[in-house]
């Protein structure tokens, strides 16, 4: 078996909540949602290749949203994991690239996946997720190089607080 397959196997075994979860301990973050809070906008991707971390950008967004859940902030990481994926698709900056609204298209899409699919696993939000994601570059129109910082970005914001108030 190549070290490919390997780590294929480590990443998805049966206890990958509860290493991942360990992992985040040993390195002095309480909980996944507080490894990802030390690291504000950064894409899932890119924290999942973390040294020694072994984890699937996947497994992070559904850890967050089952501390979410448990927790009572889903609507605090549903913002979270819109920047992050917003930051990911446009690394430059929203509306700087030729294939702009494709990239547009494919961040909420993505977004609206991971918070109603197999990441957070809520279908019960649909309505809200598709509010938000017609919203974003319609009705509220993100000015060209725009890239949030943290979930609390005001754009984010005040799309949420339209459509899935407090």
């Amino acid at each position: 078996m190549g070290d490919g397959e390997d780590l294929v196997r480590r990443v998805w075994s049966d206890e990958w909540p509860e290493r991942i979860l360990g992992w985040c301990q040993a390195q002095g973050y309480g909980s996944v949602s507080a490894f990802l809070a030390a690291h504000p906008a950064a894409p899932y991707y890119d924290l999942s290749k973390v040294p020694g971390l072994e984890a699937a950008p996947i497994q992070l967004i559904a850890l967050q949203f089952k501390e979410a859940r448990k927790l009572g902030t889903v609507r605090d990481a549903a913002r979270d994991c819109l920047c992050r994926t917003i930051v990911e698709k446009f690394p430059e900056g929203w509306g700087r690239n030729p294939d702009a609204r494709w990239r547009q298209t494919l961040a909420l899409s993505t977004w609206n996946s991971d918070l109603i699919g197999a990441g957070g696993g809520m279908p019960e939000l649909e309505p809200v997720a598709d509010a938000i994601m017609l919203d974003i570059g319609k009705t509220t129109v993100p000015p060209d190089g725009w890239l949030p910082k943290s979930g609390d970005d005001p754009l984010i914001r005040e799309v949420f607080d339209r459509h899935w108030p407090e």
